[in-house]
């Protein structure tokens, strides 16, 4: 799995613009709320929380780099214990595809502002990433991501 091979899913030909139906719709309302929620938690500094979103077998792409669940979680927990560090993610362009019953995907843009150790908050992104999701269906009836790429597309100077 690759930013690509979510992309072509996503935006696959006769796809966009087609009706879908209530469970389809049910589907994207609950992924979407995971894609949001995810950051919010982080930006709030409830970072930690954001490991129960992720399958347990989860893999990211993060500019190149490829993390497992353990990396993850490694990193959830750094973030939240960095108090001083106060950000807000923006997420925009979301578009989503489910594919079968238990599997769907999203293509979003994140940009992410940062407040400096002075207070003072930023105007421009310091990152501005394509965002790629894999969601599965669970047992227990949640959405959940199995697979999330960030490629940065721009950023301001820090």
């Amino acid at each position: 799995m690759d930013f690509d091979e979510v992309k072509n899913i996503v935006l696959a030909p006769g796809d966009i613009g087609r009706e879908v139906s209530a469970a389809s719709g049910a589907a994207r309302l609950a992924c979407m709320d995971i894609a949001y929620s995810l950051f919010a938690l982080t930006d709030f500094g409830r970072a930690a929380e954001t490991i129960d979103l992720y399958t347990e077998d989860i893999v990211m792409d993060i500019e190149g780099k490829r993390i497992d669940r353990a990396g993850r979680v490694e990193r959830c927990m750094k973030r939240q214990a960095n108090t001083t560090r106060k950000t807000r993610h923006q997420v925009t362009n979301f578009l989503f595809r489910q594919t079968d019953a238990r599997t769907a995907y999203s293509l979003s843009v994140v940009a992410i502002y940062l407040e400096d150790q002075r207070g003072v908050k930023g105007v421009s992104p310091i990152t501005v990433a394509d965002c790629s999701d894999k969601y599965r269906l669970c047992d227990d009836g949640r959405w959940l991501i199995a697979y999330r790429c960030l490629k940065e597309i721009a950023g301001a100077a820090h």
